[in-house]
């Protein structure tokens, strides 16, 4: 019997293709009023696979665990397939009833009016960071003494980063603002490079299927550089990249943000880091607090691997607003190791009771082969032992029929003898007695017989000389008549 490991997602619910939520158990996990996301929101980047998104999914559940959790995921078919964009569009607007739950001042009674700027679900590809940044900007700055926020955004590399973007713009269409939040963008956000753009999308196969795909690969980005430059001429954004990061510095965006924190690296090939420096520069001439944590030479998406203390530490105090100490940030660190010692510990029982299982049945196949031949050596020995005690009383019988047989042939005999000398007592008598005729007629059976007797011999040797004749004319098998071959 085969024992399936735990899947790394298996505690979330599937919402949609894209979307999946987390809900904790009361009773396991109480509220910590004031002190806990009322709701964290993940956008992870493109491809992530289960077991890396769950790598950042148990240091929140560790650090905040009455806070419900939404994922949203992002493919390079989102990308690809046309009317995807379309598609996903309807998924995120089921994002809006969780927001709802979480925060009841949005709910359909309560909707808080977005504050209006240029952006809405309509208009959200002619937007480019430079026209926010000569724009005339309203609204109240987020001061460091702000107030604590209320929901957690943590987005990934470009792929979460669009995510967001998309998000932001259903809601604005659905008149929905998000509440206090603060932002972490890792490996986000960066601009359109030929190089990593293929990069980035290569990555979503595996090997051999790269060198494949490569000319096709290749087409895409052409393509996408080829929107971005016919854009900019036209006086469009200058691609969708471009598109997904002025989202994030919008003046809605800055009335409902505390404070964020950019997580990059010069070691990333993906993303530059001067693009991300640039999107953060801007932020700060816009009003946003921003925090810039460069990871020195950690690749991409992988700077909470190259220094998770650092990485949890920057998430936690971007939320919470005040330092938190080094045993806390290891806290959280040593909480996901305690998840995945869990997770290893798991799968290992799991593997020793699949190989306990397959030794069982083994055991139970040898214990049923011998068994079987147990049973046909049992029933051989039968078998011989009848056949044995056949043969005995066969043999029993056919020397009684023997011993029978010669019995009769020496009664039989006996008999012969017997009766030849009767015969020759008769005749004997008959010869020697006074009748004259009963003497001759004794003489005359005597003579007659001996005469038969000769005549039955010399038929016998007619008979074997004309075999013998016979046997001599008959040709030999094999040679034919007429000489030579």
């Amino acid at each position: 019997m085969t024992t399936t490991p735990p899947h790394p997602l298996g505690f979330l619910s599937r919402l949609s293709k894209s979307i999946y939520v987390f809900k904790p158990d009361s009773a396991v996990a109480p509220k910590a009023a004031g002190t806990h996301p009322r709701l964290i929101l993940l956008a992870t980047w493109m491809g992530a696979q289960d077991v890396h998104i769950a790598k950042y999914l148990s240091p929140y559940r560790a650090a905040y665990p009455s806070s419900p959790i939404v994922v949203v995921r992002t493919e390079l078919s989102d990308f690809m397939i046309p009317g995807r964009r379309a598609a996903r569009s309807r998924e995120f607007a089921g994002v809006i009833p969780i927001l709802r739950e979480a925060f009841p001042q949005l709910g359909s009674g309560g909707v808080v009016p977005a504050p209006q700027d240029d952006t809405d679900a309509s208009s959200i590809s002619s937007i480019s960071t430079s026209d926010i940044a000569d724009s005339d900007v309203s609204g109240v700055l987020v001061k460091s003494s702000a107030p604590r926020p209320e929901l957690l955004i943590h987005v990934w590399s470009n792929g979460g980063s669009t995510a967001l973007a998309h998000i932001r713009a259903v809601l604005k269409k659905a008149g929905v603002q998000l509440p206090r939040y603060s932002f972490v963008m890792d490996s986000t956000p960066g601009q359109f490079h030929y190089r990593s753009t293929f990069t980035a999308f290569a990555l979503s196969f595996p090997p051999w299927l790269r060198r494949l795909l490569s000319p096709f690969l290749h087409a895409m980005v052409c393509w996408f550089w080829l929107r971005q430059n016919v854009s900019r001429i036209f006086g469009g954004a200058g691609g969708p990249l471009r598109t997904s990061a002025a989202s994030h510095n919008t003046p809605a965006a800055r009335a409902a943000e505390v404070r964020r924190a950019y997580i990059y690296s010069n070691g990333d090939k993906l993303i530059h880091a001067a693009d991300v420096e640039e999107h953060a520069r801007e932020a700060e001439a816009l009003g946003f607090t921003v925090r810039r944590e460069n990871f020195g030479n950690s690749a991409h998406v992988a700077h909470m691997k190259a220094d998770p203390e650092r990485y949890w530490r920057v998430a936690r105090e971007t939320f919470e607003g005040t330092p938190v100490d080094e045993d806390e940030g290891y806290t959280v660190v040593e909480a996901e190791a305690e998840a995945e010692a869990e997770v290893v510990e798991a799968e290992a029982a799991a593997r020793a009771l699949d190989r306990a299982a397959e030794e069982t049945v083994s055991a139970e196949k040898a214990y049923a082969a011998a068994q079987a031949r147990a049973d046909a050596a049992a029933a051989a020995a039968v078998q011989e032992e009848e056949a044995a005690q056949g043969e005995k009383a066969a043999l029993e019988e056919a020397e009684a029929a023997a011993a029978l047989a010669q019995a009769d042939e020496v009664v039989a005999a006996a008999e012969v003898e017997i009766e030849a000398s009767r015969a020759s007592l008769d005749l004997e008598a008959a010869k020697a007695s006074d009748d004259a005729a009963a003497a001759a007629a004794a003489i005359a059976l005597e003579k007659a017989s001996e005469e038969t007797a000769s005549a039955e011999e010399a038929y016998a040797r007619a008979k074997a000389d004309a075999e013998a004749a016979a046997a001599a004319a008959k040709p030999k098998r094999g040679k034919k008549r007429g000489g030579k071959h």
